[in-house]
């Protein structure tokens, strides 16, 4: 595994900067403590309660602290390392997740110091809440945001998931300065209206630059690094109460024959090998919910109008364009074994729920509307294939899920 990471490195930099130019870093140790913040001054206090047994990860190794809190982890100049926090505690202000710097040597420090949840009665019930596809930066989209968010606070969550396309449209921008632009603009003004702990996964628009920025010209902040700056890993996990929940990144790219780059719903290898081992820390009882940006089976619901149905996926390319085109096989080789009730996502601005079934499991797939709603039509009519602007809210009953669509907002030309 280390070689195959210096044998990843040594071929980045010599794509990026040339062969014989490359002064690639070696892997460094990173160490530290879970512990229970108990005066929130985020620095361990003896005394202090140590949490042994959460996972943390680099989103390739996956290790678990010991029964004083600790942890070692190799990993490369640049990483991110996060804590999947554990059911009974959260990361205050979001703070689950460290950076390794990338001029960082031998070895760093990174403590992850949690808290309580409020809701410590484990009775299997719960609420919580999905956005999607705010499309900040779009014009409106504060006085939009800002009302919907408002709205999610004033219900009282124990924590919030967002489906990706959190920004308006880095995916076209040139300028790194503008993407920090819609980027700070949500994070200061909008994102800290969620007083709970509030979870991202990426979405194609959210990834800066890939279809204007040749790949030899490329900024600091290129790609997903963009994303990864403000809210940390693309993929990774947490849980609350007696469910675990994984947010992946199903954003690939591919050209067209004619030099067009577009975004597709894939999740990647390294991901599936991630996934693997972090679910291997997860009994095969405990309900498990999965977040992408990009549909997975729920796109079908939609294209083919498969309300409460399933369908085979279509033999032709229709897939590919609303759906993660790999989906059947990672449920197959990963989720196959477990415990998989739900699944969310985005991206098609429309709110559709499906419920399916797999040998001795039930699975709901959500998506989730969008608090932007269908802006592009100016009309805003509702129609079979389209959603009020709204939110999804989420009911846990032990091993039962449910959701239901909130809206908000302007109302379409049937509901007026």
């Amino acid at each position: 595994m280390i070689l195959r990471r210096l044998l990843a490195g040594a071929i980045a930099c010599s794509i990026l900067l040339g062969v014989g130019s490359c002064s690639c870093a070696e892997e460094i140790e990173v160490r530290g403590r879970v512990f229970e913040d108990a005066n929130l001054n985020w620095a361990y206090d003896g005394g202090e309660k140590l949490l042994g047994g959460v996972v943390v990860s680099d989103g390739e190794d996956v290790t678990a602290t010991d029964r004083h809190g600790l942890y070692e982890i190799r990993t490369n100049p640049g990483s991110i390392v996060f804590v999947s926090v554990p059911g009974t505690h959260h990361a205050p202000r979001n703070t689950y997740y460290g950076s390794v710097g990338k001029d960082s040597r031998d070895s760093k420090t990174l403590d992850f110091p949690l808290v309580p949840n409020s809701d410590l009665v484990d009775d299997g019930k719960f609420k919580f809440v999905f956005v999607s596809d705010t499309h900040a930066g779009r014009e409106r989209s504060v006085l939009e945001i800002t009302r919907a968010y408002t709205m999610v606070a004033g219900m009282n969550p124990p924590f919030v998931i967002h489906g990706g396309d959190v920004v308006d449209d880095a995916f076209r921008l040139s300028s790194e300065v503008d993407a920090r632009k819609q980027y700070e603009m949500y994070k200061n003004q909008l994102a800290s209206l969620i007083k709970a702990p509030f979870y991202h996964a990426v979405g194609n628009h959210d990834v800066f630059g890939w279809t204007v920025i040749p790949n030899e010209r490329v900024p600091e902040r290129y790609g997903k690094e963009m994303f990864e700056t403000y809210f940390g890993p693309a993929y990774y996990s947490f849980n609350y109460k007696h469910c675990h929940f994984v947010i992946l990144d199903n954003i690939g790219r591919a050209t067209t024959r004619s030099g067009e780059v577009f975004a597709f719903g894939q999740v990647t290898p390294e991901q599936i090998e991630w996934l693997k081992k972090d679910l291997s820390h997860v009994g095969g009882s405990r309900p498990i919910a999965l977040v992408t940006h990009i549909p997975t089976l729920g796109a079908f619901g939609v294209r083919y109008g498969l309300d409460g149905e399933v369908m085979p996926p279509p033999s032709d390319e229709k897939g590919l364009e609303g759906q993660d085109s790999d989906f059947p096989d990672t449920l197959d080789t990963v989720f196959k074994k477990c415990n998989l009730k739900l699944v969310l996502s985005g991206h098609q601005h429309v709110y559709r729920k499906i419920p399916w079934k797999m040998n001795e499991h039930d699975i709901l797939f959500v998506m989730g509307g969008a608090i932007s709603g269908q802006w592009w039509k100016e009309d805003q009519m509702i129609t079979d294939s389209s959603s009020r602007r709204g939110f999804t809210e989420v009911s846990v009953d032990a091993q039962a899920f449910d959701a239901t669509y909130i809206p908000y907002g302007q109302q379409g030309v049937k509901e007026r």
